[in-house]
């Protein structure tokens, strides 16, 4: 498989990692093979999952993003999962958050992930940071990969699909420098039905937002002109409006809209005001 896609395999579903602990909990769980050969990152699959394993860091971690969705066999609009430990300046060491908002501590970019599902955990917002700190200035939690995981992960999927699932390693009590990869892997291990349980309500969300409807994208491509890349963003955003208001709701003739860019803008208006969010 080194360095081209097959045809066999489809991922639907990718999850990233930091580190090697973090990722062995899930190797050992779900069984999967190791796939050598795709570049300086560690890559491991079953049939439609894979696991990456990117290094510590945001500039890693958004590079492992870019290469796995380039090198693997991934199907259109993959389920992506940022899967990893976390400080806390308050909850106790153990406890699992999936992220509902994502702030990078550099530049201030911030993401929300869209929770349109049954959520198996609590959510909290996230900081990611360029360097380790024991201050836990911010509240929330503290990382340092989800948000270059969120900003590649977005340019490939929807805020539906792309997620940040911390467990809680460290805090004020039980600072980092305490942290073991032993520890980690216990940490991660604790919470595998909760990772089986995201995993699996993403694969069913995505699922649905796949049958949008068809004859909705068809019609307004009828009545305005889209480039081929205006076409595929037309999609995601009817996939995004199907899954948070319901097509139904898409009153798109009353708007008087005049082009392919302006139904494109609309949306994207529309669905910015839709936050939905825990």
């Amino acid at each position: 498989m080194a360095g081209s896609k097959q045809t066999e395999v489809s991922y639907r579903l990718l999850i990233f990692c930091a580190l090697s602990c973090e990722a062995k909990p899930l190797i050992e769980y779900w069984r999967l093979r190791a796939l050598p050969g795709l570049g300086p990152f560690g890559f491991f699959a079953d049939r439609d999952k894979a696991l990456v394993v990117s290094g510590i860091g945001k500039t890693a971690m958004a590079a492992a993003v870019a290469h796995a969705l380039a090198a693997l066999p991934v199907e259109p609009q993959p389920a992506l999962l940022n899967l990893g430990v976390a400080g806390h300046a308050e909850a106790a060491l153990g406890h699992a958050y999936l992220a509902h908002k994502i702030t990078d501590g550099d530049n201030g970019k911030v993401f929300y992930p869209q929770l349109p599902f049954v959520v198996p955990c609590q959510t909290a917002k996230l900081w990611s940071l360029s360097k380790p700190s024991a201050e836990y200035a911010h509240a929330g939690l503290l990382d340092m990969e989800a948000s270059g995981f969120a900003e590649i992960g977005l340019k490939f999927s929807t805020a539906e699909l792309v997620h940040a699932l911390k467990v809680v390693s460290d805090n004020p009590s039980e600072p980092l420098a305490q942290v073991q990869p032993d520890l980690v892997a216990s940490l991660i291990r604790r919470h595998l039905p909760i990772v089986d349980s995201l995993s699996q309500a993403l694969l069913e969300l995505r699922a649905d937002l796949q049958e949008t409807d068809v004859e909705l994208f068809h019609r307004l491509r009828q009545e305005f002109h889209f480039s081929v890349t205006a076409a595929a963003q037309l999609k995601t955003l009817l996939q995004r409006w199907s899954s948070l208001r319901g097509l139904d709701s898409c009153r798109w003739r009353e708007q008087n809209l005049r082009s392919g860019k302006e139904v494109l803008a609309w949306l994207q208006q529309e669905l910015a005001q839709t936050e939905f969010f825990l």
